[in-house]
C-alpha cells in the first residue's frame, strides 16, 4: 500500500507580483500553515522582490514528488465597483493535504491571531534597520501612482491627501513630511509642495518601517513595513480602500479593513474604528452571501482590453504618455 504524501501548503512567488502582493500570499500562506499544523513551502523564490533587504522562510517539502493540489481563493467580481474583491475564504481550513494557495490573501483574519508573529517571518536586514532608523522623526505620504492611473476609480484624489495631511498634523508634529513613491514625476506634480524620496524599493520599504507616523494610499505595499515595526505609529488610511469615494461607499476589498489604522472619508472626518469594521464585515456578507456565479480567470472579465497588446508596443507608450502627462498616465 502506497504510503500518504506528507502535507504542505505551498506558496508561489509569481514574476508579475508586486512586493507588497508577494508578502501577503506568504504571510497568509505562514499562518495557515500554522493553523492547520503543517510546513511553509514557498517556491518561485528566486522571483521575490524583497532578495536583499528582506529575509523570510520555506521549509522543505518533505514528499517533493508528491502532487499539489492547486487552491484558488474566492474572487467576488462587482459590476457597480468595476472591481475583483476578496475576503477571508474559509474554505483553507480544510485545504487538501497537499496544496498551492493562489489568490490575493489580504486579510488580517489568515493570520488566525499571529499578527505578533509578522516580525519574525518578514525580517529586515541589519543595513535596512539601521536606514530605517534616519526617518524617526518624518511623516511619510505614502502615494502610488504607476499603473493606478489607468484606474479612474482607484487612484486617490488631491481632497483626500489635504483630508489626510490636515488629520496628520492635528495628531503629531509634522515638520518634516516626505512623499514616499513608486512613481516620482507624478509625485512632483501632484504633491509639488513635498520633498520626493529619491531611492528605490528598499528605501522606500526602510521610510514606511521607520517613519514616526503615515499617511497611506490604497496600495499593499505599506502593510508590511507598518504591521512588522517594534512601535504603533499613526497610520490614516482610505476609507473603502480602493473606491474611496465612490457611490456605493463600500468597501471594495472587504479584507483591507486593517485594526489599528485610522479611515479618513470624503468629509475629512475620521471613521469610527467599529463602524468601519462593521461596515467591511457586511460588505463582506454580502459578497459571500449573493454572489455566486465563478468563471475561469481567462475569460478576463473586468480585466482592461489593452492587455492584449504585446508588451513590446506597451511600454514604450506608456512610457512616452506618461513624460507628455506624468499625473494621467503611469
Amino acid at each position: 500500500m502506497m504510503k500518504d504524501a506528507a502535507g504542505i501548503v505551498r506558496t508561489n512567488f509569481l514574476a508579475g507580483q508586486g512586493l507588497g502582493n508577494q508578502l501577503w500570499v506568504y504571510a497568509a500562506g505562514r499562518g495557515i500553515a500554522a493553523h492547520l499544523r503543517r510546513p511553509h513551502v514557498v517556491t518561485g523564490l528566486e522571483l521575490f522582490k524583497g532578495a536583499g533587504f528582506l529575509e523570510i522562510d520555506s521549509a522543505d517539502d518533505p514528499d517533493p514528488g508528491a502532487p499539489v493540489t492547486p487552491f484558488n481563493e474566492a474572487l467576488f467580481y462587482d459590476p457597480a465597483l468595476k472591481y475583483f474583491s476578496a475576503t477571508y475564504d474559509s474554505r483553507v481550513e480544510k485545504l487538501p493535504p497537499r496544496a498551492q494557495i493562489d489568490g490575493l490573501f489580504q486579510s488580517e483574519k489568515y493570520f488566525y491571531g499571529r499578527t505578533g508573529d509578522l516580525a519574525d517571518w518578514v525580517r529586515p536586514t541589519e543595513q535596512l534597520q539601521r536606514l530605517s532608523e534616519k526617518y524617526a522623526d518624518t511623516c511619510v505620504l505614502n502615494l502610488r501612482g504607476g499603473e493606478y492611473k489607468r484606474h479612474k476609480s482607484l487612484i486617490l484624489p488631491r481632497s483626500y491627501w489635504d483630508h489626510a495631511i490636515a488629520c496628520l498634523r492635528e495628531r503629531v508634529r509634522a515638520d518634516n513630511i516626505l512623499v514616499v513613491t513608486d512613481d516620482r514625476p507624478y509625485a512632483r506634480a501632484f504633491l509639488p509642495e513635498f520633498e520626493v524620496l529619491e531611492g528605490g524599493v528598499a528605501e522606500c520599504y526602510a521610510a514606511l518601517m521607520g517613519a514616526k507616523a503615515l499617511v497611506v494610499s490604497n496600495s499593499s505595499f505599506s502593510y508590511f513595513p507598518i504591521k512588522t515595526r517594534r512601535d504603533v505609529p499613526l497610520v490614516i488610511a482610505p476609507e473603502h480602500w480602493a473606491r474611496y469615494g465612490h457611490a456605493a461607499k463600500r468597501w471594495a476589498m472587504p479584507s483591507n479593513f486593517y485594526e489599528g489604522w485610522l479611515y479618513i472619508g470624503t468629509d475629512g472626518r475620521p471613521c469610527d474604528p467599529d463602524a468601519c469594521r462593521n461596515a467591511a464585515e457586511l460588505d463582506a456578507q454580502t459578497y459571500e452571501v449573493e454572489y455566486s456565479v465563478r468563471v475561469p480567470a481567462d475569460m478576463g472579465i473586468g480585466l482592461p482590453k489593452t492587455r492584449h497588446l504585446p508588451q513590446w508596443l506597451k511600454r514604450p507608450l506608456k512610457k512616452m504618455a506618461a513624460r507628455i502627462a506624468p499625473t494621467r498616465i503611469g
